[in-house]
């Protein structure tokens, strides 16, 4: 497939040009102008582009890219050198997509989480940059905190860390991926039972306990590793194109 017509394409489902953003969404690197394969993962790093041009790839589509506004960029240091160096060499396309695979109503992180989970989820919150990032919503049947973990498990393949201050059941429940801590305080105005996110900082634990908001805390990289497979397998349907999830966890 065409590389630019591909781009036209992603630009246009995930709306790369509408969402302000700190990420400079879409094409950040042009490679080979011709696209059979293409790698999916969470992070521009070394080993993720390493990864991807062994797999015979064309294009690493990525939700963390390498480049961000107002971020200093020079002097570029050996290991900028590397990463562009892979990426000139392999004639590799790097195209990003954050806050764009974040709010997607469809392929989206916080989409695809509601539908892993049977979330009926139809309230978008979280406001961001004039944007709603995550959905709220309940279950159809009632569904306790641990089994909600479980669900978790079986759609991410790691356990969830879960803290069970309010009732033991998730009632009213919302969802933002990553590291969305900011809608804690949201949350409980909201009158949430649950909340899942991927990350929060120590000081959140007793701001949360103390207003009996159940957290479930499922990892920022894992929360956000199912937007990049959603559109994987959009592209394997649209245009038959081959494609490869590149699993570089970080723990986080």
């Amino acid at each position: 497939m065409n590389r630019n017509e591909l781009v036209i394409y992603l630009d246009d489902q995930l709306r790369t040009g509408e969402i302000a953003d700190i990420s400079l969404n879409g094409l950040q690197f042009p490679g080979a102008s011709e696209i059979s394969k293409v790698a999916l993962a969470v992070d521009a790093c070394l080993e993720t582009t390493e990864q991807a041009i062994s797999a015979g790839a064309q294009m690493l589509l990525v939700h963390h890219g390498l480049f961000w506004k107002g971020q200093d960029y020079g002097p570029i240091g050996p290991a900028q050198k590397a990463q562009l160096k892979a990426l000139v060499e392999s004639d590799l396309n790097l195209y990003a997509s954050h806050l764009p695979l974040d709010l997607h109503p469809e392929l989206g992180n916080n989409a695809e989480l509601c539908r892993l989970v049977g979330l009926d989820a139809p309230h978008r919150w979280l406001d961001y940059e004039g944007n709603k990032l995550g959905f709220w919503g309940e279950f159809a049947a009632d569904v306790t905190l641990a089994e909600l973990g479980s669900k978790l498990e079986t759609a991410l393949g790691e356990a969830p860390r879960v803290l069970e201050f309010g009732a033991g059941s998730a009632g009213r429940t919302g969802i933002c991926s990553g590291g969305s801590q900011e809608g804690i305080k949201e949350a409980a105005e909201l009158g949430m039972d649950t909340f899942i996110l991927g990350e929060m900082a120590h000081y959140m634990f007793h701001f949360a306990r103390e207003r009996g908001l159940n957290i479930i805390l499922a990892g920022h990289y894992l929360t956000e590793t199912v937007g990049v497979k959603a559109v994987g397998r959009l592209l394997e349907e649209k245009f038959g194109l081959d494609t490869v999830f590149i699993d570089v966890p970080t723990g986080l």
